[in-house]
């Protein structure tokens, strides 16, 4: 029971600094000066850190679960898919290609796939 709750919460937990992150570009880059901007975005980061933690905790007290369970295996590549379309537009939008409504749009799409991918998380729990 224990290994659900973890797991539940790993998931919340990452799609929650998912959120926080989109919600902090969006919403609070026009409202905050850079100083506290600079704070909200140190506060997400160590949000994410902890994600991965909890994740890695909430699986590794249960030896049963194996990198086979295709959820994890879900989850995993839908991770991955959603860092490189997001973190990687980010990376050719920085670099001012003159593809901006192109690589524009896939930016949160990647932060959409990466939110899902944790809360796929959740159905692993049903299968502990």
């Amino acid at each position: 029971m224990i290994d659900r709750l973890l797991i539940t919460i790993a998931g919340i937990h990452g799609a929650l600094g998912i959120a926080l992150s989109a919600f902090g570009a969006h919403m609070l880059k026009s409202k905050l000066d850079a100083y506290h901007l600079d704070i909200y975005n140190t506060g997400t980061k160590y949000h994410m850190i902890t994600s991965v933690v909890l994740l890695i905790l909430g699986l590794s007290i249960r030896p049963a679960i194996s990198y086979q369970n295709m959820t994890l295996k879900r989850s995993f590549y839908m991770l991955l898919a959603g860092q490189v379309m997001f973190s990687g537009s980010l990376f050719l939008l920085c670099m001012q290609l003159g593809y901006n409504k192109i690589i524009g749009p896939v930016t949160p799409i990647g932060g959409i796939v990466m939110i899902l991918a944790w809360l796929n998380l959740l159905f692993l729990r049903k299968r502990l």
